[in-house]
């Protein structure tokens, strides 16, 4: 990044491309070159980084969900932010729903598995 741009934006919103650590990591270093003292941060990632987006650019997660209609990771997305922001901090009641109703159907699958399982073990030994 030309040196040029170090430190010289107030504001900064950051949508990666892949899930995974070594991305985050690499976009919040190319955030701490370019951010200016005191910028506001936008971070748009899976809602499962809380602790690497407070770790490596001391963000906190908002309340706010994006409705992601036809996206398999809907209603599991979530904004970090450097900055208190009041309308990320209110609920999106179709987001919040939908990632209640992901959640029910993960415990349902888990306790299908747990039942097929039982089927599956031989009861007598021959």
């Amino acid at each position: 990044i030309a040196e040029q741009l170090h430190g010289q934006f107030d504001f900064i919103v950051a949508d990666p491309p892949a899930i995974n650590n070594r991305t985050l990591e690499c976009y919040a270093a190319t955030i701490k070159l370019l951010a200016a003292r005191g910028a506001k941060i936008i971070f748009s990632t899976l809602e499962n980084f809380d602790p690497t987006m407070q770790d490596l650019l001391g963000l906190s997660p908002q309340r706010f969900r994006p409705d992601l209609p036809g996206f398999a990771l809907d209603g599991r997305w979530c904004f970090y932010t450097s900055f208190a922001c009041r309308s990320l901090s209110q609920p999106n009641p179709v987001a919040d729903a939908k990632r209640e109703a992901a959640k029910l159907e993960e415990e349902d699958q888990e306790g299908y598995a747990e039942l097929a399982a039982g089927f599956h073990q031989s009861q007598h030994e021959i």
